[in-house]
């Protein structure tokens, strides 16, 4: 998906994952995915500067 040295334009959006539900209830479901899944994504800018994505944080900071 991604090559290392390859640049991606500001404000690209990637699907990370893709869920196919069968006779559940996706809002039961999201709700479970929401509390038992993280996805952290660690990357660096054209210009050097590192920077991480912690869904972990991101949740934390929502009333």
């Amino acid at each position: 998906m991604f090559i290392v040295g390859e640049f991606i334009p500001e404000g690209r959006k990637f699907n990370t994952f893709t869920l196919v539900l069968k006779d559940h209830e996706p809002g039961a479901i999201m709700a479970e995915l929401k509390a038992r899944t993280r996805l952290l994504i660690r990357y660096d800018s054209i210009l050097g500067d590192s920077y991480v994505y912690d869904s972990d944080s991101w949740r934390d900071r929502r009333p």
